[in-house]
């Protein structure tokens, strides 16, 4: 049996490219590739490969995770 995340279909909107991460997480590109790169079980996010050109797409839903356990408070 498959668990909820490998078993999960994803619709195209429901994917971001790493510039549309970054863009929605306030940080740079690089930064988002950093976090892509990192991997979801080391405090990054996860991603997919996809296509001839293996491009990289992220869950949409990675947003919020990462906005819930990265919360910064302003001082």
């Amino acid at each position: 049996m498959k668990d909820d995340v490998t078993s999960k279909v994803f619709k195209r909107q429901d994917m971001l490219t790493v510039s549309q991460l970054a863009k929605r997480i306030g940080c740079s590109r690089r930064h988002a590739y950093y976090l892509v790169e990192r991997g979801e079980e080391h405090g990054g996010v996860r991603a997919f490969r996809f296509g001839v050109a293996r491009c990289l797409r992220i869950p949409a839903s990675e947003v919020e995770r990462l906005k819930s356990c990265c919360t910064v408070e302003e001082v």
